[in-house]
């Protein structure tokens, strides 16, 4: 997968407020871990996944936050080139792909069965 841009570095911010101001965690690409290619909807776009893994949430309660605010940022050298969204970040809410066993997140709530493909969630 080529970048954005030559040299450019693409970061995903995963925030707790839709603001972006308290940040939970970041992952640069090329080099970061979570990154994958995957097939483009439009034929000879490129196509980047981020997957953050908060580890098991069959404990009660887990580590995983119900929900995020994903924020992306494209730099070149100490340049930042592009923040999307730039301002009101969106929200992203936890759903569990297999209902079939109880899982929490870091609130202790019970994490709700996903609703299919197309939606804003995460794992």
């Amino acid at each position: 997968m080529k970048p954005l841009c030559q040299a450019a570095t693409l970061t995903v911010y995963l925030a707790s407020d839709a603001t972006g101001t308290t940040v939970l965690s970041s992952a640069s690409y090329p080099g970061g871990a979570g990154f994958t290619s995957c097939t483009p909807q439009v034929p000879g776009q490129g196509c980047l996944t981020y997957t953050k893994t908060y580890g098991s949430t069959t404990t009660n309660p887990s580590n995983a936050p119900a929900n995020v605010y994903v924020f992306l940022e494209t730099t070149i050298g100490p340049r930042v080139i592009d923040r999307a969204p730039n301002s009101g970040g969106a929200i992203f809410t936890l759903c569990d792909f297999d209902a079939t066993t109880p899982d929490y997140d870091s609130g202790g709530h019970l994490i709700l069965p996903c609703s299919g493909p197309g939606g804003e969630y995460f794992l």
